[in-house]
């Protein structure tokens, strides 16, 4: 395979679909953050698995709920604007919780702004499929659309 073609599309006038899994890593990166990360500090900083598991399970409860509130997608800003604004969202996010005490009393606020970061996350995964969808010049199948998602989040 030759990579210029695949990132030159001025040669071959489409993109390559593996260039947007580049775009879902922030996806990705987050609940890995959460998951392993601050999950692994926590409970190395002594406080009981049962106080961590709600920190960690609560990342995933923006990405049950996302239908909810993607038609913001479509009908408010620009795409790309909502990627960069979930991406400054999810950036924020571990910023603070990075710099949150390991301590138990500030379980509540960080469970809360893992709650934010998750919910502001949710977008990057809504504005890069949408770009997906409305590029013309992608041409490939729903299987390969999968396949480029599952790959940005598993690399992230």
């Amino acid at each position: 395979m030759n990579f210029k073609n695949v990132f030159n599309s001025k040669k071959t006038g489409k993109i390559h679909p593996s260039i947007f899994m580049f775009l879902f890593l922030p996806f990705g990166v987050l609940y890995g953050y959460v998951s392993v990360t601050i999950g692994f500090l926590l409970t190395k900083a002594g406080i009981p698995l049962a106080l961590v598991a709600p920190v960690i399970s609560v990342a995933l409860l923006p990405n049950i709920f996302k239908f909810i509130w993607a038609p913001l997608v479509d009908t408010t800003l620009t795409v790309k604007k909502w990627y960069l604004l979930a991406n400054a969202v999810t950036a924020i996010g571990i910023f603070v919780t990075g710099i949150l005490p390991l301590q138990a009393e500030y379980l509540t606020l960080m469970t809360v702004v893992v709650l934010i970061t998750n919910f502001g996350n949710t977008f990057i995964a809504m504005s890069t499929e949408s770009l997906l969808a409305h590029d013309k010049r992608i041409n490939f199948t729903g299987k390969q659309f999968n396949q480029c998602r599952l790959t940005g989040t598993v690399i992230a």
